[in-house]
């Protein structure tokens, strides 16, 4: 998000109008990169090597704004800070309540659900044949 944050209130108003003359519910979304924000400059660090980058670089991608998990008080306190009010704001909480309440679901914690990929042949006796230079 390189947009001004006018703009993008701007583009939140107007997403709000549209949902209110179609009577659908919002809810608060926010993308997550990283559990912790202590965490931020490992996911940059991640990212240069990712970019060929020196962590040093001028020019290397940075976060542009905290992309780890969340409390609903951050959250709350980073809409408040956006100029939506306490009201719009435990509307939304309680539009993902809902949702919650919908969802039923066990993930069997004595399986791996991972899915095993066979590897072709020649990359295995390469593998084999290299592991030690690879493992240091």
């Amino acid at each position: 998000q390189d947009k001004p944050a006018w703009k993008i209130h701007e583009a939140n108003i107007a997403i709000q109008s549209f949902a209110e003359k179609n009577d659908t519910p919002l809810l608060i979304s926010g993308d997550v990169h990283y559990i912790h924000a202590k965490d931020q400059e490992i996911f940059e660090t991640a990212l240069a090597i990712k970019d060929g980058k020196r962590i040093y670089d001028t020019d290397r991608r940075l976060a542009s704004h905290q992309l780890h998990l969340q409390s609903q008080e951050e959250i709350t306190h980073g809409l408040e800070n956006a100029w939506w009010s306490a009201e719009t704001i435990t509307q939304w909480f309680s539009t993902i309540q809902t949702i919650v309440n919908r969802i039923d679901i066990t993930i069997p914690m004595d399986t791996i659900l991972f899915p095993k990929y066979e590897v072709p042949e020649d990359i295995s006796k390469l593998y084999t044949e290299q592991k030690e230079k690879l493992i240091v």
